[in-house]
């Protein structure tokens, strides 16, 4: 316990020096004492998830935090009989080596039952906890520190895409894109969360650059490698970004920005007939029947091991449009207000259901204290922030019946959700109100 804190402290100081020191942090506005007070918060979220799953939930065997850490312990154990074979598994190159099936056999979720063609993402963070445990010696909450600081860059770098815009409400887009509960808590541990907000900001923010003709090696290096890293740790999330970057590279390449709300619509409904087509388009790769099986996999797994706890009924997906568009709705707003105060079942879903709260709090002064100017200042960045939160919530929303997951599922879309608000919030008629009924 005592090596571990001082390691945490350790790397803790070390990266607050690289926050300091490092041009990517330079942010004008925003001083480097506030950034490092940002992540000096997220390291003490990520030991209090550490500390809740340690002593709260005690069935280690079933938390995320420690399932992966214990996978990629097995694998980093190679490193001592044989380095290459290390590197084989943790670079993925002749990792099919029949030698190497004892390590495999040995974890617990380095096979999925089923994977649908698709890239098994536990292997992603079970790598990085390997990779993570050559310098942590072993200790969970150093994996947490390493995390923080990745998920802090990718939040860093979606903060500098919208900064230029927000420039009299700068502090509140450090409160919507950093400090949202979830995104702090969940983001700060050694999760697949981390990799997400890491790898979509970083695609974010290089995706931007470039559209805007900010052209250099540099960020075509970044969209690559962030949309490499969203398709194996979550490639739902990459497709929910899909719709929002193409309709950004429409809008910026466009001299005239008439008829932008029917270019929105049509680049989506586009992109909607491919998904439900994509089995002509992609041999083997059936959109509907994929989001189908999934639904099921995930309920039958909930029922098999009594995991009930925050278990919510759906509706039943089919593999088909019409099933998917009429159960959408339903699973937007499960994601978006779920769990509420009357759903508090643990520790975990008080904090969420606080943020829901605010949430909807945030809605209704959204729209009573509408500000249209604000709204226009860049119509392309808010509508990129609309469809990946309806994506993403949509389609968490209509395969997990698990509140404690979809929680978790819905985190990439937090900062961009809050933002809109921010937008379209006018702070400077709440702020006269206040101070009328103050003077009263």
């Amino acid at each position: 316990m005592v090596i571990e804190t001082i390691l945490t402290i350790l790397y803790t100081f070390i990266i607050i020096v690289i926050i300091n020191k490092a041009g990517f942090f330079k942010i004008d506005g925003v001083s480097t004492k506030i950034l490092s007070g940002i992540f000096i918060l997220k390291v003490l979220s990520g030991t209090a998830l550490l500390l809740i799953f340690t002593f709260y939930y005690t069935n280690h065997s079933s938390s995320d935090i420690f399932k992966y850490f214990s996978d990629g312990n097995i694998l980093y154990s190679a490193i001592y009989q044989n380095p290459l074979d290390y590197l084989r598994m943790l670079t993925g190159i002749d990792a099919n080596s029949e030698h190497l099936r004892e390590y495999y056999t040995s974890m617990n979720f380095w096979f999925k039952d089923f994977n649908y063609d698709l890239y098994n993402d536990n292997r992603t963070i079970i790598r990085l906890s390997a990779f993570f445990r050559l310098f942590s010696f072993g200790y969970l909450n150093v994996h947490n520190v390493f995390m923080s600081f990745l998920s802090f860059i990718g939040l860093v770098a979606t903060y500098k895409v919208f900064m230029k815009y927000f420039e009299h409400k700068k502090y509140l887009l450090l409160v919507a894109i950093f400090l949202s509960p979830s995104v702090l808590f969940w983001s700060s541990g050694a999760l697949k969360e981390g990799i997400v907000v890491f790898s979509l900001g970083i695609l974010f923010y290089s995706f931007y650059n470039i559209i805007t003709k900010n052209i250099k090696t540099i960020y075509i290096i970044g969209i690559v490698c962030g949309a490499f890293i969203l398709f194996i740790s979550k490639f739902h999330v990459l497709v929910a970004t899909l719709p929002g970057l193409v309709f950004l590279t429409w809008y910026y390449f466009s001299k005239k920005k008439k008829y932008t709300f029917i270019k929105f619509i049509t680049i989506h409904l586009l992109i909607i007939l491919m998904a439900f087509f994509s089995k002509y388009i992609i041999s083997g790769y059936d959109f509907l029947k994929i989001m189908s099986y999934k639904q099921h996999d995930f309920v039958n797994m909930v029922e098999e091991t009594n995991n009930t706890g925050s278990y919510i009924k759906i509706p039943e997906l089919q593999p088909t449009a019409v099933s998917l568009i009429k159960n959408s709705p339903g699973a937007f707003l499960n994601t978006f207000a779920r769990p509420h105060i009357f759903e508090i079942h643990n520790m975990v879903s008080i904090l969420a259901a606080f943020e829901n709260l605010i949430i909807l709090s945030l809605l209704v002064l959204s729209l009573v204290f509408y500000n249209k100017n604000d709204a226009k200042i860049n119509t392309g960045l808010l509508l990129f922030c609309l469809s990946f939160t309806l994506l993403l919530f949509t389609l968490s929303g209509l395969i997990t019946p698990v509140l404690g997951a979809l929680v978790r599922y819905k985190i990439p879309a937090l900062p961009f959700l809050i933002i809109i608000f921010v937008v379209l919030i006018d702070v400077k008629k709440i702020e006269l109100i206040l101070k009328r009924k103050h003077n009263e």
